[in-house]
């Protein structure tokens, strides 16, 4: 509490804080951004006493709302981007739409498992989601790029020039990545579960 006095000498109560628990479940952001409107409202109720709502996470609690619309709108780009991309160094349009096809069905694959174990859209999965078509964009483009630049006479040859240069270096990306990741499992961080 701050108090002050006027000009007469009287003290006055100037400002105050105080801090608000709640029952509900806060685990998921959606809730915690909904408390935090529903705080912000009854506070914009009372203008002459100059209430604030603060909270540490209110820089990540306001883009709940716009999440979803932010996530999609960021996902076509990126795919487009992608697209584009693969085009420069494959100037084979069949071999550009396998490629975004690849990439639109892991995405929708990441998508979809993380609907089946229940995990909540907030700013981690966000981030998440939009790193695993960057990661996604790899593989498929490689395998198409060496390919094609393969010139052989038969498909079979082609893809096994493919297979034989770049095979050995996805596996052990893939492990590798693999290894790395799982070594969320045992901290606990909100994104490791």
């Amino acid at each position: 509490m701050q108090f002050d006095s006027d000009e007469n000498g009287m003290e006055y109560l100037k400002s105050y804080f105080f801090k608000i628990s709640s029952r509900a479940d806060l685990r998921k952001w959606s809730n915690r951004a909904k408390l935090l409107n529903q705080l912000r409202n009854v506070a914009d109720q009372y203008p002459e006493h100059e209430v604030y709502v603060f909270d540490d996470d209110a820089k990540f609690l306001d883009i709940i709302g716009t999440l979803l619309y932010q996530t999609i709108q960021s996902s076509i780009f990126i795919v487009l981007f992608m697209m584009f991309v693969c085009f420069l160094f494959i100037p084979n349009c069949i071999a550009v739409i396998i490629a975004t096809f690849s990439i639109i069905s892991i995405f929708i694959g990441v998508f979809g498992i993380l609907s089946i174990w229940g995990v909540d859209l907030d700013p981690i999965v966000m981030s998440g989601l939009i790193m695993s078509i960057g990661f996604s964009v790899d593989i498929p483009t490689h395998v198409i790029y060496h390919f094609f630049k393969a010139g052989k006479e038969t498909t079979e040859a082609s893809l096994q020039h493919c297979l034989g240069a770049i095979g050995f270096p996805v596996l052990q990306a893939a492990l590798s990545t693999l290894l790395c990741v799982s070594s969320l499992i045992f901290s606990p961080l909100h994104m490791g579960h």
